[in-house]
């Protein structure tokens, strides 16, 4: 297996591993294991806001405490909302590196006059992730 070949395996395993993005706003005292679970300090409470973003299905949920839907809290739900818009603008630039960097090793492999059947498709701009076009979106 070349050394190309073994890159694009990495890429595409890494890639089926990244199909939800969260996103936590945590308003209290409160402790975050090693598994990243979120538990209230002893004899504390917290509000928390939670969303989950699917980015196969596009599915979108969000958990709100109770408590930070009154005005006291606008704040936090603002802060929230522009922590998402900030994580779809990162999904987006690490699309975009993925679509370039397949490109680059493409590039390369040719240069090189390698016949690597997989690198030929990903320039073609036929490919599922929209390689050689800088509109790929989710």
């Amino acid at each position: 297996m070349s050394k190309f070949t073994n890159f694009i395996d990495n890429i595409q395993e890494k890639i089926s591993e990244l199909t939800t993005l969260e996103i936590k706003t945590i308003v209290g005292d409160f402790n975050v294991d090693s598994e990243s679970e979120v538990t209230p300090a002893q004899d504390a409470q917290f509000r928390l806001m939670h969303t989950k973003i699917d980015l196969i299905g596009g599915d979108i949920t969000t958990h709100i405490s109770r408590s930070i839907m009154n005005d006291e809290f606008t704040w936090v739900r603002d802060f929230h909302a522009s922590k998402e818009q900030k994580a779809h603008e990162l999904v987006q630039a690490n699309i975009q590196a993925v679509v370039s960097l397949f490109s680059l090793f493409n590039k390369a492999k040719d240069m090189q006059g390698g016949e690597n059947q997989t690198a030929a498709q990903l320039g073609t701009g036929s490919d599922d992730f929209g390689a050689g076009s800088d509109d790929a979106q989710f």
